[in-house]
């Protein structure tokens, strides 16, 4: 059964709020259909996961629809469609000795295991705040050994104007989370962007730990957060008038 709910805001009476992810292709890059299933209770999450292109490839990102991802509703579950994997850049940063990932299997992953540790993450860690994702991932690093990433404050600048941006754009849509994209001149080599709403108003904590669960559940999103290539990162968080609907950006490099 879809769990559906109704949108409150002026002109948007009787729409519902099917449990949806929207992805990102890259052109020439080549993309790939990726599904997976994630719980969800109180909030709606969708969100986009841009990655780096390879060398001499086109770089534009095209936005994929919801019909595209899924044309039947979704029964509590999140349905992704992802790029292909690209490769990685050649200065990959050294790090640290792996760990044992409790939750995801009784394997013992290393630093060079975190693309198919994304595949089958362990539980992940919650945020609370815009710099408490940067906490979040640097948690999600250290099960594998990978480096932290430091903050960077002119990526967060760059998250926090795109993540209001699409606050302001979603007032004038006639739904939810269709303001939904990625910033054209993100500053960043890498970016997350996601939307999280319930009709009953969500707070900012819970808006971030939703965004950084479900960054970690989605594999190309989650790869960002763990790419040893990328050493600072930057994130933002803003808010509809009304508080139903909180964007986030996470920027990598």
């Amino acid at each position: 059964m879809t769990e559906e709910r109704e949108d409150p805001r002026p002109g948007r009476a009787g729409r519902r709020l099917p449990v949806l992810l929207l992805g990102i292709a890259l052109v020439g890059v080549g993309g790939s259909v990726a599904w997976s299933l994630a719980s969800e209770d109180d909030a709606r999450v969708s969100a986009s996961a841009d990655v780096a292109a390879v060398p001499g490839a086109t770089a534009r990102a095209e936005a994929i629809t919801a019909a595209e991802v899924s044309p039947a509703p979704l029964s509590r579950g999140i349905g992704v469609r992802l790029p292909s994997p690209t490769p990685e850049p050649a200065d990959t940063p050294a790090t640290s000795g792996g760990s044992t990932a409790s939750g995801s299997s009784a394997r013992s992953w290393g630093a060079d295991d975190w693309r198919a540790y994304c595949d089958s993450p362990a539980s992940p860690t919650g945020a609370s705040s815009a710099r408490g994702l940067l906490a979040a991932a640097n948690a999600e690093r250290a099960r594998l050994g990978i480096a932290p990433l430091a903050w960077s404050g002119d990526l967060a600048a760059a998250a926090e104007s795109w993540s209001a941006q699409m606050a302001r754009d979603d007032e004038s849509t006639s739904g939810m989370a269709d303001a939904l994209a990625h910033n054209p001149a993100s500053p960043g080599r890498a970016e997350n962007v996601g939307v999280t709403a319930s009709s009953a108003g969500i707070s900012q904590a819970r808006a971030a730990s939703t965004l950084a669960t479900g960054w970690m559940r989605s594999p190309g999103h989650c790869r960002n957060i763990m790419n040893p290539a990328y050493a600072v990162m930057g994130a933002g968080l803003a808010v509809t008038s009304d508080g139903t609907t909180w964007y986030g950006t996470e920027n990598f490099r």
